[in-house]
């Protein structure tokens, strides 16, 4: 399974029907390869009806290590409106509320300073960078983790999630052992 970085999704920025076609793809891959040890949930991010966006977790090993890496995407007319800070913190309630997750990573590449913003906010720490070539060109991608203990001091209020305990087995869960 592919490895969902931003900086790795430029085709989310492109003209549609191309953009469309390559979420379609990316969504269908992600189904296709799903195993409880190694799934991508791609989630909508939806306001009134209408797709603005994306939010996914994915995981390998989880059952085990209790790790997830999350990243999402919004289109740029409805950026600064808080929705890809309530999507995030949907997915991170998800991990930790439901599935037991201890800990969760993201990352966000220098100028990004919205997705920087929104994970410092919900209590994610810097936890080093890396460099990357895009196109030819070099990027520093900045990793941050967020710990079970930091998101619950963090954990945005209104944040539900229904229906995970028929689902747990999807991500390497049995529904006897306790995942909170």
């Amino acid at each position: 399974m592919a490895r969902a970085n931003s900086y790795q999704q430029a085709y989310l920025y492109e003209p549609s029907p191309k953009r469309e076609r390559h979420l379609l793809q990316l969504h269908w891959r992600a189904l296709a390869h799903w195993r409880p040890e190694s799934w991508n949930l791609q989630l909508a991010i939806r306001v009134h009806g209408v797709a603005i966006g994306l939010q996914n977790m994915w995981a390998a090993d989880f059952a085990t290590v209790r790790t997830v890496e999350t990243g999402s995407w919004i289109t740029r007319p409805r950026q600064g409106h808080g929705y890809g800070t309530e999507a995030r913190a949907a997915v991170l309630e998800l991990a930790f509320a439901h599935l037991g997750a201890v800990e969760a990573h993201t990352s966000y590449v220098d100028g990004n300073t919205a997705s920087q913003r929104v994970s410092r906010k919900l209590g994610y720490v810097g936890n080093g960078r890396r460099a990357n070539a895009e196109d030819g060109t070099r990027v520093i991608e900045h990793r941050m983790l967020l710990d079970a203990v930091t998101w619950a001091n963090h954990r945005m209020p209104g944040i539900t999630v229904d229906g995970a305990s028929e689902c747990l087995e999807l991500f390497g869960l049995r529904a006897d052992e306790p995942h909170s």
